[in-house]
């Protein structure tokens, strides 16, 4: 199973349905998960789906760059926005072809390998993701009286995921094979740290989802997809 297929697995029990359906749904994922894995059956329907890098990397270039005018920027976060632009060639002249060009590069090439041995640190991403956003209800849905918009919350983690493996697509292509899991921790850390310090990120993101039409089902895909993906190993989660 890939993490896309994980994903993709999170947002047909959780999203579909009414509030009262969540838990439900959190219970099918857990008891449907061994089964999943064993058959295929989602990997079939995943290689279905478009593989659109150009618009990839587009949403995760604008994601990229919110927040980047604020002036309490970390330097940290500076430095792994620069290496993912470095990375996939982003210097006077590119174009978003060109770009997209280096990006599947830097994933097949460089990214790719290295996960499919550490598969994981982005499993690891995901579920901390889940925890600290209180998916699929999201922080205001937890309080009383809220309604949940659970397809606004299965977009947003869509997004952060996304946006987490283009940032380290580009790293990879910045270091080649010296890329690392120190690599990896360095800019999960500065990143994750950004975006939290910064609230309103997630409604900046939603809202660019929305006016792009990436935010229903073909779109979200093309997110997650790539031109490989990597093995989701089905261990415990430390």
């Amino acid at each position: 199973m890939t993490l896309g297929e994980l994903v993709e697995i999170l947002g047909g029990k959780l999203v579909q349905g009414s509030p009262e359906t969540v838990l439900t749904g959190v219970n099918s994922v857990e008891r449907d998960f061994d089964a999943t894995v064993a058959t295929g059956a989602l990997r079939t329907a995943m290689e279905t789906l478009p593989v659109d890098g150009k618009a990839q990397l587009d949403v995760v270039l604008r994601l990229a760059g919110m927040m980047l005018h604020k002036s309490n920027v970390r330097p940290r976060f500076v430095e792994c926005v620069q290496a993912f632009r470095e990375g996939i060639g982003n210097g006077p002249g590119a174009t978003l072809e060109s770009l997209t060009e280096n990006y599947t590069v830097a994933h097949d090439k460089y990214y790719e390998p290295f996960l499919a041995q550490h598969p994981y640190i982005m499993e690891n991403y995901l579920i901390n993701t889940i925890f600290r956003c209180q998916f699929p209800f999201g922080r205001e849905g937890m309080k009383a009286g809220a309604q949940p918009e659970m397809t606004r919350e299965y977009a947003l983690l869509t997004a952060q995921f996304a946006l987490m493996k283009g940032l380290l697509i580009g790293v990879a292509g910045f270091n080649r094979e010296a890329f690392s899991a120190a690599h990896v921790v360095h800019t999960m850390q500065a990143a994750s740290k950004h975006f939290e310090h910064h609230p309103e990120f997630l409604d900046l993101a939603h809202q660019l989802l929305v006016d792009n039409q990436m935010d229903g089902a073909r779109g979200l895909a093309i997110l997650l997809r790539n031109s490989e993906t990597q093995p989701l190993a089905h261990q415990p989660v430390a």
